[in-house]
């Protein structure tokens, strides 16, 4: 098995992918504090296929006005000569690609909104080692 930082110097970045963004009216008017409104769900999912993994993120920030969701995923390129664990895989995911992903996440949010005449969420920071994964399918 590898190290994860053998794993993420092996790796480069080959694209950002956008699956799907959607953006919802909700009936109704007004204004919404999204800090004590909305909810962000999120899911992650890991694919791999020989020597591509991509690290799939969908965002869902839903508030009294809307529901706005897109669906990323960060492609990652590399040859590995030996097994690579999930646990460096979700590593790497909660360290590196989640990094490369939010910027994209939170500029998809905030257009969504702002296209319909909603309030813009803005996301705050992720710090390093806040966010860590415990499995493939869920944050």
């Amino acid at each position: 098995m590898i190290s994860f930082e053998e794993y993420a110097s092996s790796l480069e970045l080959k694209d950002v992918l956008i699956f799907a963004e959607h953006v919802e009216r909700n009936a109704g008017g007004g204004s919404v504090d999204l800090e004590s409104e909305g909810t962000l769900e999120n899911t992650f999912i890991l694919q791999n296929h020989e020597n591509q993994t991509t690290f799939r993120f969908k965002f869902t920030l839903k508030s009294a006005l809307s529901e706005i969701s897109v669906d990323l995923g960060v492609l990652f390129v590399g040859e590995h000569r030996a097994a690579v664990s999930q646990d460096v895989q979700l590593e790497f995911a909660s360290k590196v690609a989640l990094m490369v992903a939010y910027p994209y996440v939170r500029n998809s949010l905030w257009s969504s909104a702002a296209r319909l005449g909603l309030p813009r969420p803005l996301l705050g920071l992720i710090r390093p080692d806040q966010v860590k994964f415990v499995s493939n399918t869920q944050i």
